[in-house]
């Protein structure tokens, strides 16, 4: 065999082997690619999942804060409205003809004094109108109900409005109109929020 033939079947050879090689890069390119393209799609997936399962997260987040948050302002201005309800039942009563604020102080009188010996200071409204006349009554309804019947006016005072202090011994109970309009929310809440809110 001549160099020449030998020359040609070595570039044959190499021509034959080279197409081999070039088909087999171009199938195992094909291969990566293909194995890139699915690994991106399954990433690209994962992603969107996660990221969907994030936004989900956030707006159900978001929207127990805004039902909280909606929560928390309804209960305040529930409250705001019973203070309100409140403040007016107080004023009002504030208003009670003298006869009538007289008849409610006896009453609450009558009703707190366990032995009728008690002190007790008045508040600055209708002052000059419980006098010795007020507490004589209120004494003879203390002995008809089987008590001493020795109430007596105290020379002290107390910053009050509305209402009185009676002292027994070293107790003092608040009867001013604050404190039994507050009482009486404490008491009456449940039923007033279900009167108004229900």
């Amino acid at each position: 065999m001549s160099i020449e033939n030998i020359i040609k079947k070595i570039e044959a050879d190499a021509g034959r082997e080279c197409k081999v090689l070039k088909d087999r890069a171009s199938l195992e390119i094909k291969q990566i690619q293909e194995q890139a393209k699915n690994q991106a799609e399954k990433e690209r997936e994962s992603i969107l999942r996660h990221a969907k399962e994030q936004a989900e997260k956030n707006m159900n987040k978001a929207i127990v804060s805004a039902n909280l948050e909606c929560r928390i302002r309804l209960l305040k201005v529930k409250q705001d409205i019973i203070s309100i309800c409140f403040e007016k039942a107080y004023n009002e009563t504030l208003k009670l003809p003298l006869s009538d604020y007289l008849e409610l102080m006896e009453l609450k009188l009558l009703k707190l004094a366990e032995i009728g010996d008690e002190k007790v200071i008045f508040g600055d409204l209708h002052r000059e109108k419980f006098n010795s006349n007020f507490i004589n009554q209120t004494n003879k309804k203390l002995v008809s109900r089987g008590k001493k019947g020795e109430l007596c006016i105290s020379n002290t005072s107390r910053p009050l409005m509305s209402g009185f202090i009676l002292i027994k011994e070293k107790q003092e109970i608040n009867a001013s109109l604050e404190q039994l309009i507050k009482m009486l929310r404490h008491k009456l809440l449940i039923k007033i929020s279900k009167v108004l809110f229900e």
